[in-house]
């Protein structure tokens, strides 16, 4: 993989749009408006699923399970614009992915949990408060995130009932002492809404020039 130049995904004077191809596991969230703004405060970015835009785009997006499993497949019948870059997009881990040799030398970017993607997307991150220091988990499944998280944040998120759980807490001095300072020590955020990730895009430094020659040795280094 070659590492060229590098430029910002938008400044003051240009908007970066993007097409996601298709949603990841079927489920769709409304588009309307300037939802990267509105939403999430990130200012020239515009992301799309009309595939009539498909010329028009400057990245599109596609997510890796759908090919997988061949509900989706890439739109290599189309003409393709010079300068548009192709973004593959998995927050799976390696065996979940499939074949990814037919991939070779046709996506610019990468977008995963894993650091060494050219879009970091983590499943969460946490803050700790007295601090102001950040730590992204980005490793570890989302299953065992969200379980770690509702556990020691929320007896109703973790689906126990309350009143066992703070017993349970209370019979135990120094998880019940660990539970109240994780509480005033860190706030937690979940990255749940697919929006939220592609607008990231824009905030990123973005290689100009950039392909993966072999997908599938990258993610399975």
């Amino acid at each position: 993989v070659s590492h060229p130049e590098r430029t910002r995904g938008t400044s003051d004077n240009t908007r970066l749009s993007i097409l996601l191809w298709h949603w990841p596991y079927g489920k769709a969230y409304p588009l309307n408006g300037n939802v990267c703004l509105d939403l999430f405060k990130i200012p020239g970015c515009e992301v799309l699923d009309r595939r009539s835009e498909f010329s028009k785009v400057d990245v599109v997006v596609f997510h890796q399970r759908e090919l997988a499993t061949k509900k989706e497949k890439l739109p290599l019948n189309l003409e393709r614009p010079h300068r548009q870059r192709w973004v593959w997009l998995s927050l799976e881990a390696p065996e979940n992915n499939g074949n990814l040799q037919p991939f070779a030398n046709l996506f610019n970017l990468t977008m995963s949990y894993r650091r060494d993607a050219d879009i970091t997307v983590p499943y969460a991150t946490s803050t700790d408060i007295t601090k102001e220091a950040k730590l992204t988990v980005s490793s570890m499944p989302l299953e065992a995130v969200e379980e770690r998280i509702s556990e020691r944040s929320s007896s109703h998120s973790a689906g126990a009932d309350p009143l066992t759980y703070m017993q349970e807490l209370a019979a135990d001095k120094e998880r019940y002492e660990d539970f109240f300072r994780w509480r005033q020590e860190w706030r937690v955020k979940l990255y749940v809404d697919w929006r939220e990730r592609l607008c990231k895009i824009c905030t990123q430094s973005l290689p100009q020039r950039k392909v993966y020659s072999d997908l599938h040795k990258w993610y399975n280094v």
